[in-house]
């Protein structure tokens, strides 16, 4: 049913409506995104929230070497 509901909105309406949130209700100044630089629909729903890429950040995970992703 997932692949069903791709494309229609909802990731990026619920993200949106996640970051008006934390800024109202939790006083935040900043919000940080994680997505991988190939998750190009991911990038395109964080860009559609508002979100930049910021160069000068800088972040990354460690996993067990011939772990499994969990993520997509």
């Amino acid at each position: 049913m997932a692949k069903e509901r791709r494309g229609i909105g909802l990731g990026t309406a619920i993200n949106a409506r996640m970051i008006g949130r934390v800024f109202r209700d939790l006083d935040a100044t900043h919000v940080y995104e994680l997505i991988s630089e190939t998750n190009l629909p991911s990038r395109r729903m964080a860009e559609a929230c508002g979100l930049r890429l910021e160069p000068a950040l800088t972040c990354g995970a460690a996993m067990p070497d011939g772990g499994e992703r969990f993520t997509r």
